[in-house]
């Protein structure tokens, strides 16, 4: 059914968490704005409110020239709580004999090796905020990879993205691709994310096994 699978990184092939993530936009607030990160988010909870999967909006609201410098500052505070999940190593182990491998991820490209260890060479292709110009929900990190791995056009509805967020959803689908959302406790997103038409997945995954079973058997 598919010749090529791409990932997103957080959330997905290692952990996520939003008091992590919490905590990297205040370090980005206070580092790089005059703002005061207390003015727009004052505990965890409403900062899941104003965070966006739109890295963009978020830059915006912040007044930001680029996130790029950002990422370099949250790196320190966002490493400790990001953990590869168990299942990675077997799964992309089994896979790669499978599928072509990539990954597409908003934050850089540079520290993947050190989060994903041995595996990071399976994926043919990896794709971080340091290759392209626009984030997702842009499909440039999408369409670029489709390139390095030589898809063609017709050979697009046989790749996959899956992602946590609906930024993930909107890249792939405006890439022309399908699209999965892994909807786990490991992740951002929840179900009602991806209610909209426009952000609505080809299909769910809600556990690993769900992802075992729907990929490699």
């Amino acid at each position: 059914m598919f010749k090529c699978i791409l990932f997103d990184c957080d959330g997905v092939l290692v952990s996520a968490e939003w008091k992590a993530l919490f905590n990297v936009y205040k370090a980005i607030v206070r580092e790089c704005t005059t703002l005061k990160w207390e003015d727009l988010f004052k505990d965890v909870e409403e900062f899941k409110i104003w965070w966006s999967s739109d890295i963009e909006k978020n830059r915006v609201r912040l007044g930001l020239k680029d996130m790029k410098s950002a990422w370099k500052i949250s790196y320190e505070i966002y490493r400790p709580s990001a953990n590869k999940l168990q299942w990675v190593d077997d799964f992309l182990s089994i896979a790669r004999e499978r599928y072509l491998l990539g990954i597409v991820t908003n934050g850089q490209r540079q520290i993947l090796p050190d989060l994903l260890g041995d595996i990071f060479s399976l994926f043919s292709v990896v794709i971080g905020s340091e290759d392209i110009k626009n984030l997702k929900p842009n499909p440039e990190a999408v369409d670029l990879a489709l390139e390095k791995l030589k898809i063609k056009q017709t050979e697009k509805s046989q790749v996959l993205l899956i992602g946590d967020t609906p930024a993930d959803i909107l890249a792939g689908k405006a890439a022309g691709i399908k699209t999965a959302a892994v909807v786990w406790e490991w992740g951002l997103g929840k179900e009602s994310d991806f209610e909209k038409e426009e952000t609505k997945p080809d299909f769910f995954f809600r556990t690993p096994e769900c992802f075992r079973k729907a990929l490699l058997e």
